[in-house]
This record gives structure tokens, sequence and C-alpha cells, in this order.
């Protein structure tokens, strides 16, 4: 764990930043998008994004789907 909440991942570079928020809290990103916590329901977690209608919002196995990892080349 690094400080500030922040935590490594694949790319030490550029941590991330993991936040507390209980229902009905939000965080903004860049002023112009905001998630809210909307229920928290034993293990799983309702969120509700505002953001611009330029800006694509998926989940992470959809967004996966779309966007398959590029191979490296060795």
């Amino acid at each position: 764990r690094l400080p500030g909440g922040l935590f490594g991942n694949r790319n030490e570079r550029n941590p991330m930043l993991v936040l507390d928020r209980k229902p009905r809290q939000s965080i903004v990103i860049g002023g112009n998008i905001t998630i809210t916590v909307v229920s928290v329901r034993g293990d799983r977690v309702r969120i509700a994004v505002d953001a611009p209608d330029d800006i694509p919002v998926h989940r992470d196995e959809v967004h996966r789907r779309i966007h398959p990892p590029q191979e490296t080349e060795r």
C-alpha cells in the first residue's frame, strides 16, 4: 500500500487511487464525470455514472470485448 489511499497496480508509475464512499456519496473525475454510490448490499455495489454523452461508459468486461488487449511484440 502506498501513502494517501494509493495501491500499486501493474503500472507502478500510475498507482490506483482507492477511495471509501458511503451510499449517496460521490467522487468527481475531471470536473465533468460524477460517480455516486447508490447502494451497497452484501458484496454488490450499485453506482451511478453521470458523464457527458461523448464519453463512453462500459463495465470492464464489456470494454474488454469491445477493445481486446493488444499482444505485445517480442
